[in-house]
């Protein structure tokens, strides 16, 4: 969508700044489709925010994207470490490649310096045993030395902190004793209960494609679906609007242009293993507080607690140093890993595998034989055809 630049009023340079900052603030309460509430919080004129939104955001290095409600949909989420033998890591991309297509796969990130792969599965609770005799046949082939799974109690998408972002001069500008002192919010859980789903096909198809853009129109959609326009907004409106299977949508940073991204940007991964209640409310805190944090989540037994951020190389060493001065505590516990940029990818839900009729379906021998014979096939390097920024 763009709108003709007659209809915007003139801002000066840090006004613009501001305005697109504000409307960074009011997505986060009301999404970006509705630019009418927008125009309300904000004060911005209507025909201006929407065309910041479809024309400027991208070129402040932003993007909104949508969190979806996975245990509403009848799947569990899985953080699942896998390390594969020595023979099969340059084959691995596309072994967790084929698992986005037929195994419920919707992350993979290769973690360095370990060399072994961190993964979300959202599988059917009715198939986590099927699921994991599969995981054990790898081992049992050789393609796998070992797993871990832990299934999540919740996982949480956060919103960048545009209080310390120039949108002028498109780079961040931390202050770190401030951020230090600032009250934190903990926004509401997401708990993935699985089991029962509320979802049929156009559902299903209609969430993929506003992973991939949320600020496309319905009437774009329908046509790439080939469903009518009156039934893709019933479905909107009456199922995803009412079911809350959208539980957010989140406006992140992730470099600007995409293409120079991997040269100034990380991905980090953070883990603490067996916190304590007081160690895990304090964790929690801590990366709120950090500005660049893109997502953390608990175990069911809550036994691990993960983050993600994405954050700037020029910000490598005041974001270690922020982590070591406020995880007094668990400390020891603490693992930071880098995520490499050139083998990581994200997916969307995985739609081909539901069933108008049946559901939810997964495979295991299907899946174990497409799986091995992709691992054994010769490639003479996998990772650098999976290079693409991450997602929600």
């Amino acid at each position: 969508m763009s709108l003709d630049p007659a209809q915007r009023p003139e801002y000066s340079t840090a006004g613009e700044a501001s305005s697109i900052s504000r409307i960074v603030e009011a997505i986060k309460q009301v999404g970006p489709r509705n630019s009418c509430a927008i125009s309300r919080i904000t004060g911005i004129p209507d025909n201006t925010v929407r065309y910041k939104i479809h024309n400027q955001l991208v070129q402040k290095g932003i993007t909104v994207q949508t969190s979806v409600d996975y245990g509403k949909m009848g799947l569990t989420t899985n953080w699942v470490n896998m390390d594969f033998a020595k023979e099969y890591k340059k084959t691995a991309p596309l072994v967790l490649r084929v698992l986005s297509k037929s195994g419920y796969l919707t992350f993979f990130g290769r973690l360095l310096p370990q060399n072994s792969f961190a993964t979300v599965i959202r599988i059917p609770r009715e198939a986590l045993k099927s699921y994991l005799s599969f995981l054990e046949k790898l081992v049992q082939a050789g393609v796998l030395d070992s797993y871990r799974v832990d299934p999540l109690l919740w996982i949480r998408h956060l919103s960048m902190n545009a209080r310390y972002y120039d949108f002028e001069k498109k780079e961040w500008n931390v202050d770190w004793e401030e951020v230090e002192k600032s009250p934190v919010e903990i926004q509401q859980q997401e708990v993935a209960e699985g089991g029962a789903f509320y979802v049929d096909k156009i559902d299903v198809l209609l969430l993929k494609e506003m992973q991939i853009d949320c600020l496309r129109s319905l009437t774009d959609i329908g046509k790439k679906l080939h469903v009518k326009p009156k039934t893709l907004r019933y479905h909107f409106r009456e199922h995803i609007e009412k079911r809350r299977l959208i539980s957010r949508y989140v406006v992140r940073w992730f470099g600007s242009p995409p293409l120079e991204a991997r040269k100034s940007i990380l991905y980090l991964t953070a883990e603490i293993r067996e916190p304590s209640p007081e160690v895990l409310w304090q964790a929690q805190n801590v990366f709120h507080r950090l500005p660049f944090t893109w997502l953390d989540a608990v175990s069911t037994c809550q036994d691990l607690y993960t983050a993600q951020a994405v954050l700037p190389i020029s910000s490598y060493t005041e974001t270690v140093e922020y982590l070591a001065r406020n995880s007094d505590g668990f400390e020891k516990k603490l693992k930071l890993c880098l995520v490499d940029q050139t083998c990581t990818c994200n997916y969307t839900l995985p739609y081909e595998l539901f069933s108008e009729d049946a559901g939810w379906l997964f495979d295991e021998e299907h899946t174990l034989e497409q799986v091995l014979e992709v691992s054994r096939g010769k490639v003479p390097d996998a990772c650098s055809a999976l290079s693409i920024p991450l997602t929600a």
